[in-house]
């Protein structure tokens, strides 16, 4: 049976409660952008820069993917782990 990790350190606390943070701000920041399932942001787009911008949400979806899996695996592992 795999051992507890240790605990987290005072350093890597804020730097959780940071990420968090932003995480929650970024999503705020989306919902900012859908208004009765309608993608309202596209509206104000420059349409000169609408291709950049969707090459970078593409990019984000990986990277946030990535990001999921490895809380879901800490969940699981925590649950395990009974942490």
């Amino acid at each position: 049976m795999p051992e507890a990790p240790p605990p987290p350190s005072d350093d890597d606390v804020k730097l959780a409660s940071a990420f968090e943070s932003n995480v929650e701000r970024i999503a705020a920041l989306l919902r900012t952008g859908i208004h009765d399932n309608q993608v309202v942001a596209v509206r104000k787009v420059s349409p000169h820069r609408a291709s950049n911008l969707a090459d970078l949400f593409a990019m984000m979806q990986k990277d946030l993917r990535r990001i999921e899996v490895a809380l879901r695996e800490a969940a699981i592992q925590a649950d395990f782990l009974g942490i």
